[in-house]
């Protein structure tokens, strides 16, 4: 399999048009994920839709290894309160339940922003979390030169596009372009652990 491939396409317009008039301020809510020393997200800001059971009350290194960890995922408040993200994710969930015969089994979702001129640095998804689920993205906001890499290849996906995202190897994202990009980000349960 490529390490990006689309999927199919979500109708993401609501979702994207309440995101920037509405809840790009919860940007702001937790940058301890760019903050972390030597993250690679500096330049990223990130809305956490959903993720480990008790991040928001966790400090310090208990954070950190609770967003590494294998454990139980939750939906953030700010969900009940956005339903045409609530209305998004089904549309993926139905998307990938017909894709891979099964309903999927969400573990983290979030919007993430990626400034203008900024980058991810290369890295790749470690830990007992990241190698159990698997890794999509769907553009909310796009921008002409920003890119997606994973494995040596690069896409620029376009508006909606739902596409499959390998973090299992050396990935990156970069934004050449004079606006910030955003992308919904969910990670899905795999049906096996890799050797």
């Amino acid at each position: 399999m490529p390490n990006i491939a689309p999927i199919g396409f979500i109708d993401v317009s609501q979702m994207a048009g309440t995101l920037v008039m509405r809840h790009d301020v919860h940007f702001d809510d937790d940058t301890r994920l760019q903050d972390e020393p030597g993250s690679p997200y500096h330049d990223t800001k990130t809305i956490l839709l959903r993720g480990p059971q008790g991040i928001h009350a966790a400090k310090g290194n208990d954070a950190t290894k609770l967003w590494i960890a294998d454990v139980t995922h939750e939906n953030a408040p700010l969900l009940n309160d956005w339903p045409t993200a609530r209305r998004c994710l089904n549309l993926i969930a139905e998307m990938l339940a017909k894709q891979f015969g099964k309903p999927p089994q969400f573990g983290k979702i979030m919007v993430e922003c990626l400034k203008p001129g900024g980058w991810i640095d290369w890295h790749v998804g470690g830990g007992a979390y990241a190698d159990a689920h698997d890794r999509f993205v769907c553009p909310l906001v796009t921008c002409p030169g920003a890119f997606v890499l994973s494995g040596g290849e690069a896409a620029s996906p376009a508006h909606g596009v739902l596409c499959y995202f390998n973090h299992h190897v050396a990935h990156s994202a970069i934004n050449a372009g004079p606006i910030v990009r955003s992308h919904l980000v969910l990670d899905i349960r795999r049906e096996e652990k890799p050797n």
